[in-house]
């Protein structure tokens, strides 16, 4: 799953200079967010959001002292956004008690992080590392990205996946700039494996898309990804009843029941996409999202050369 942190709303006729400095944002040029910043929070129409943008790239970083006084800053000057400032005060606090370089192995490509005073668990390590690998080059063959920048990723052990993530508690894992992954005593590795693949998919996805990717799509793609590049299975279409254009844009307060439906029909649609097309569909409508253009647009011009297009789509599984 993938968490926004900023409101797109209009601020007035310097709105270019902010769109920029998110779209740095997005790409993960932090040093430009930084450099922009400087301007955009002597604008009391972006103070706020500038800061809290600012206050996430440090968060990203794990320099979590400057993180908390941004955050700290815009609880004095803005009491009103108290109760969304105080969440993220408790999220950076519970990431700063977990992670810690005492408590981490890296290598060029990932560091892993696990909470400081857990004892090491070399088992679970050496899976991890060893899918994290699998899943670089996998998504690399099949999305043409890589990342730039080292992938953090901080393993969570039994209930500190709860105790010190702002997840839904039906997840298992998230991705938030960082993969968090959450391992249970007796973990299968095929379940570890499609966790791990499934969130580094939602990193590549972000990574391309810029964050202009609908979220049943995004949640499609990396169980695609997932079940096919990670654990090599075909996946068949079973009867669905979301469409493309149906699916609720906000998921994280839906019953459990009908985030298993969600999830289930988001990979059920892009599959009856996929068997009318191809795999390329999926890479080349996410290059255009990343262009800026809107998922129909998108979706449209990778069907078409198919001679196909989203009113094929448009009906529910159990309709077709």
């Amino acid at each position: 799953m993938i968490l926004f942190i900023f409101s797109n709303a209009a601020f007035g006729s310097d709105k270019e200079d902010f769109d920029l400095f998110v779209r740095y944002y997005r790409e993960r040029n932090y040093a430009m967010v930084k450099n922009l910043a400087k301007e955009l929070i002597e604008k009391p129409q972006f103070r706020y959001h500038t800061k809290l943008i600012l206050s996430e790239v440090y968060f990203q970083e794990n320099d979590f002292y400057y993180s908390e006084q941004l955050l700290k800053e815009l609880l004095e000057e803005f009491p009103d956004r108290a109760a969304e400032i105080n969440k993220r005060l408790e999220k950076l606090d519970k990431e700063r008690r977990f992670v810690s370089s005492k408590s981490s192995e890296a290598n060029r490509r990932f560091v892993v992080f696990w909470r400081e005073g857990q004892q090491k668990n070399e088992t679970i390590l050496k899976e991890v590392n060893e899918y994290l690998d699998e899943a670089y080059l996998q998504a690399g063959r099949f999305f043409e990205w890589y990342p730039e920048d080292t992938v953090q990723i901080i393993l969570y052990y039994g209930t500190e996946y709860t105790d010190y993530t702002v997840f839904p508690i039906w997840s298992q894992g998230g991705y938030d700039g960082k993969l968090r992954i959450m391992i249970t005593q007796g973990m299968p590795s095929k379940i570890l494996k499609e966790l791990i693949f499934h969130e580094y998919a939602h990193l590549v996805i972000a990574g391309i898309t810029k964050g202009n990717c609908p979220l049943w799509f995004n949640e499609a793609v990396a169980q695609y990804f997932s079940r096919k590049y990670g654990l090599g299975e075909e996946i068949g279409v079973e009867t669905f009843k979301y469409s493309y254009n149906t699916f609720p844009k906000n998921w994280t307060n839906m019953p459990k029941d009908e985030i298993k439906t969600v999830y289930k029909d988001s990979l059920m649609v892009l599959v009856s996409i996929v068997q009318k097309s191809d795999d390329a569909f999926i890479l080349n409508t996410l290059q255009a999202l990343g262009k800026g253009e809107s998922f129909e647009k998108a979706a449209n011009k990778a069907v078409s050369i198919y001679g196909l297009s989203l009113k094929d789509f448009e009906k529910r599984g159990e309709d077709r």
